[in-house]
């Protein structure tokens, strides 16, 4: 999965999707663009929520990548 990227209620978030460095069969996620850069600032409710759904979306990708990954093949003693 490539970097994504997807700018909800004025936040940028990226998303990079790579191996684990130590098990490289399993894919984890890196997420940049969730801090709050002034001290008053922050999130609405709504922008919350959408920030959940679309991080909710990217773990579900990442489950399924990952359960595919450690399926074991039906014939693997050929």
């Amino acid at each position: 999965m490539p970097t994504r990227s997807n700018n909800i209620g004025g936040v940028n978030i990226e998303v990079d999707v790579h191996p684990l460095p130590l098990k490289p069969d399993c894919k984890v996620a890196s997420i940049r663009g969730l801090d709050v850069m002034e001290p008053c600032d922050g999130y609405t409710a709504a922008e919350l929520r959408s920030i959940a759904r679309y991080l909710e979306n990217i773990a579900d990708e990442l489950e399924y990548t990952n359960s595919t990954t450690s399926i074991p093949m039906l014939f693997n003693n050929v």
